[in-house]
């Protein structure tokens, strides 16, 4: 009758664990997503961020709150999201500011930029413009240099329509087709880009982070979203999977690292 009895309970308590097991794992997303940005409200990243979280609310069905988060060059937000529970909830607008310079900038970064952190999406780049007031009297970068040195004296921009001389980029931005490049502008080898890419917390599951990738980029791909990207001055393209996001993000550590090395900076 005992063996009876244990063969039963063993049988239940089989029957329960395999039931369990065969439960399927809970919806994603199952509560509102949030978005943390280590910048102030009104910045690039915070206006890319909200483009992107009231477009992805939809195909998501949750709300996609934005979390600001600054202060220390990003990196309280992206230390944030490093530490939160990797499951899809809490992700990290991240930019070339928290992803590349705060590593290149610290002897003890908050976090490893690539251990961890998942890269998902590449977002835009940030045109940069190199701009001076109207009054001044010059309209080239090397009558802006002659100007500078000859007067010790750098120009402040001021309140008013400003003038345009060349773009901190690789090549000339959509916005703004008609301004050279810097390099065009006879400064070689100088290049400055803001860049944004989504990252979520590292250990966040693959179907996970799948999910979000075909969602972020079938919204970057609607024109609406091309057209508010282009007028904020950022420009569409990039990584085109994740594992070239990764290995642009790595590429990007070490031109950081070498520029701050090379202009003499010291890891603080």
């Amino acid at each position: 009758m005992k063996n009876i009895t244990r063969s039963l309970c063993g049988l239940a308590l089989l029957t329960l664990t395999a039931g369990a097991l065969a439960q399927p794992a809970q919806p994603y997303p199952s509560r509102p997503v949030r978005f943390v940005i280590g910048f102030p409200a009104g910045g690039p990243t915070d206006a890319a961020g909200r483009i992107m979280a009231q477009a992805l609310a939809q195909p998501l069905g949750q709300t996609v709150i934005i979390d600001n988060r600054p202060g220390a060059d990003g990196a309280i937000g992206a230390e944030l999201v490093a530490k939160a529970t990797p499951d899809g909830h809490t992700l990290l607008l991240g930019s070339n500011s928290n992803i590349a310079g705060v590593p290149a900038m610290r002897k003890t970064p908050p976090y490893d930029a690539v251990a961890d952190f998942v890269p998902i999406t590449f977002v835009a780049w940030n045109s940069l413009l190199m701009v001076i007031n109207p009054g001044v009297p010059v309209k080239t970068v090397a009558e802006l240099i002659s100007h500078a040195c000859a007067n010790l004296l750098l120009p402040h921009v001021r309140e008013g329509r400003l003038r345009a001389l060349a773009a901190l980029t690789r090549k000339r931005i959509r916005p703004a087709p008609e301004v050279p490049t810097i390099v065009e502008a006879g400064i070689a080898n100088f290049s400055i880009y803001g860049w944004f890419a989504l990252f979520a917390p590292a250990k966040t599951p693959t179907a996970v982070i799948d999910r979000l990738d075909r969602d972020v980029n079938a919204i970057l791909k609607r024109a609406d979203i091309q057209d508010q990207f282009n007028k904020i001055g950022f420009e569409m393209g990039g990584p085109t999977s994740r594992p070239e996001l990764a290995a642009f993000v790595k590429e990007q550590l070490g031109a950081w690292d070498a520029a701050a090395r090379e202009a003499g900076i010291e890891k603080q």
